[in-house]
């Protein structure tokens, strides 16, 4: 509860600690993807794009679409992940569709496990912290959800519709 507390009465308006606690976490997830990613030679994006792919075959758009990243982003990424023979291209008529090899697909099942690390900091959590935390959550995503929703990316805002219904999103 001293982390709770500090929280509570620290320096700043509710919603500048908000912020700045949000961007921490943000920032920790990222470097934990860095981190995941970095020992099978991919970029952050490439290990994305490998974990997608390891659920199914899908286009770049709809790959674009679900990070929340450019098709050019994603374009550079998969050329990269086809040269370590972890991703393929395929067409039929006019629509292009990248799939992972077998190699690609094993890599990104492993890689789709990096987040763990997020339940493993909330078990270390406090009784009242945890209580603190999903109190927080149940109204933090119901407030914010309609005014980011078109700032998430798919991988992000799907859960949040399946789990709000589409008018609470």
């Amino acid at each position: 509860t001293t982390t709770l507390r500090a929280f509570e009465s620290g320096a700043g308006s509710l919603e500048q600690r908000l912020a700045s606690g949000l961007a921490k976490i943000a920032l920790a997830t990222r470097h934990q993807l860095f981190l995941a990613a970095a020992p099978h030679g991919l970029s952050p994006v490439q290990a994305q794009i490998q974990t997608a792919l390891s659920e199914e075959s899908r286009t770049i758009s709809q790959l674009a679409a679900r990070l929340g990243l450019s098709a050019a982003t994603i374009s550079e990424s998969v050329n990269a992940l086809e040269t370590k023979r972890l991703a393929k291209r395929t067409r039929q008529g006019r629509q292009v569709t990248v799939s992972a090899t077998a190699r690609g697909e094993k890599l990104g099942k492993e890689l789709a496990l990096w987040p763990d690390f997020l339940g493993e900091a909330a078990a270390a959590l406090t009784a009242d912290e945890q209580a603190w935390l999903a109190r927080a959550r149940a109204v933090d995503i119901a407030a914010l959800a309609p005014k980011l929703r078109h700032n998430l990316p798919d991988w992000i805002a799907q859960p949040l519709l399946a789990e709000l219904g589409e008018e609470g999103f």
